[in-house]
């Protein structure tokens, strides 16, 4: 016993060391525990607080100041649900290669139609985004997901911005899928047109029109360059030159009788519907001259995708976007170049040029 207290007041000094050392380094490990449990927090607060902004609305001068939707509103929805994005992603990308079989592996209800507008479609969409909101069960069972793109087709001169809504939901399996038919439901159209009036997707739709607004200033800059470009080079082609020397007179001779036997023969009498139709349909494959039968409205359906405006121009702001195939009633021509048209998402006015009447 007297030899240990001899030992420890030998080696009280080191052992006082060992002891200060000891506690300094359990200090130092909850004082790192304390520090980053609050960085945790802080952390999950503010993501809560994004998406609480997203739920609410994004400020009108965080769009106009610059920040791109990508930027803001979208990149925070669809880092939330990824799952939800890729799928609305892979649905645009299906049908730009017009892959009936992959579209109808995301989604659920495809109908023969459906399938003829996939395969004879010549929109190309690009830069896909997607803004998620929740579905009427308010859940993760469903979503409403507004797909922003860009979209072009033979048309048209320059890429347009677009926004479609598109419902996804949960099947039996655990899988999302893509309701084709989704505006069919007259519940769900409504709780869209319910969510579509909230602050962030107004803001959504604003940034969209405004883009869209400059797109058809461009469309118009492009197609007034490519008429101009197209009289110049019809000016410029040199008249055709003369006939060439006569070979031996008996070809010749055979030349003349047939060419007195053309002047001889009447010209057949031209179908007067089928030559209007070829003057006016702008190369597009579809007939979009309204029907000279007397009728003030007259069944048709998009060509080619389109937006649909508050007024015949340019100038006027866009409703929605009117995707290829979409029924539409056409009212009328209400001046050159523009058709009155009704149709589920509301009345309207579009381009000639977009209307198929079959």
């Amino acid at each position: 016993m007297d030899n240990f207290r001899e030992w420890v007041s030998d080696n009280l000094r080191y052992i006082m060391l060992i002891f200060a050392i000891a506690v300094v380094c359990i200090g130092i490990f909850f004082g790192v525990r304390a520090i980053t449990g609050r960085m945790s927090a802080g952390n999950s607060g503010a993501e809560n607080t994004g998406a609480g902004t997203a739920a609410t609305g994004i400020p009108a001068e965080e769009i106009e100041s610059g920040a791109s939707l990508a930027e803001s509103t979208v990149a925070q929805q669809e880092n939330k649900i990824p799952e939800v994005s890729g799928l609305v992603t892979t649905y645009y990308m299906a049908l730009n290669n017009k892959n009936v079989e992959s579209v109808r592996a995301i989604s659920d209800n495809l109908s023969d139609q459906d399938i003829k507008d996939i395969e004879n479609s010549e929109t190309e969409y690009s830069n896909i985004q997607s803004y998620i909101k929740q579905g009427p069960e308010k859940d993760d069972s469903s979503y409403v997901v507004y797909a922003s793109y860009e979209y072009i087709n033979p048309s048209l001169y320059v890429k347009h911005p677009g926004l479609s809504w598109l419902y996804v939901r949960r099947n039996d399996a655990g899988e999302y899928k893509i309701v084709v038919d989704a505006s069919s439901d007259e519940k769900l159209t409504a709780y869209v047109n319910e969510i579509s009036a909230e602050d962030d997707v107004k803001a959504l739709v604003d940034e969209i029109s405004k883009a869209s607004e400059k797109a058809e200033a461009d469309e118009q800059a492009a197609a007034e360059a490519a008429g101009t470009a197209e009289a110049e080079s019809a000016e410029s082609e040199p008249a055709s030159s003369e006939s060439a020397a006569p070979e031996a007179q008996e070809t010749q001779n055979e030349e003349t009788a047939v060419a007195e036997e053309a002047e001889q023969a009447p010209a057949p009498e031209e179908n007067e519907e089928e030559s209007q139709e070829e003057d006016t349909d702008d190369g597009l494959g579809y007939n979009n001259v309204f029907p000279d039968d007397g009728a003030a409205e007259h069944k048709a359906v998009i060509g080619s995708t389109c937006n649909l405006r508050a007024g015949a121009g340019y100038n006027y702001k866009v409703i929605t976007v009117l995707e290829q195939g979409t029924p539409v009633t056409v009212i009328g021509e209400v001046s050159k170049g523009w058709y009155h048209v009704s149709c589920e998402a509301g009345d309207g006015y579009i381009g000639t040029k977009f209307v198929d009447f079959g």
